[in-house]
């Protein structure tokens, strides 16, 4: 996961978004990893390809760093993924209240998302498939997960780089 969008409902905060990574599992190596059953974990020692961007926070237990974007805006485009770093840009709704179709924001939304072309785009939505639809429609994925909600049926992706030999 590279980029994060939320309502403005949340609460999103840095202590919030710490809150997340604070129990992950850190692992050393892949075949520690398998063999302790720990697949969601942050590796201990994977270097940064590049230096993080001034306005990224450091989480202070984990291995990740993450920004929140101002209310409203979205990452910049040509965003570096951070290929085995855990570094996550969250954006919200400038407007209190869930992520809709037909908005300005979620047309931003999909703009960027055409200009950034992510290999996965996930997308929970209340049940109706109205938010998914209309993303689906409007930007360049590949890969599409839709869920329910953040609880009992939420979207999950996995990314490989399959140049690697992953799969």
């Amino acid at each position: 996961m590279r980029h994060v969008v939320v309502g403005n409902s949340e609460g999103l905060n840095g202590e919030s978004v710490e809150s997340i990574f604070d129990s992950v599992d850190v692992v050393s190596n892949p075949s520690n990893s398998l063999r302790d059953g720990k697949f969601a974990g942050i590796f201990e020692s994977a270097p940064f390809f590049s230096a993080l961007p001034r306005d990224y926070t450091t989480h202070p237990k984990v291995d990740m760093a993450y920004k929140l974007n101002k209310p409203g805006d979205l990452p910049a485009k040509d965003l570096e993924e951070h290929w085995r770093r855990v570094v996550v840009d969250f954006s919200q709704r400038e407007d209190k209240g869930k992520i809709v179709p037909n908005s300005t924001f979620t047309d931003d939304l999909c703009n960027w998302l055409v200009a950034n072309q992510p290999i996965s785009v996930a997308v929970n939505d209340d049940g109706n498939s109205e938010l998914f639809k209309y993303v689906w429609e409007r930007s360049g994925g590949v890969v599409y997960t839709k869920g329910n909600d953040m609880v009992s049926h939420p979207a999950l992706t996995c990314q490989a780089r399959p140049q690697e030999g992953e799969m």
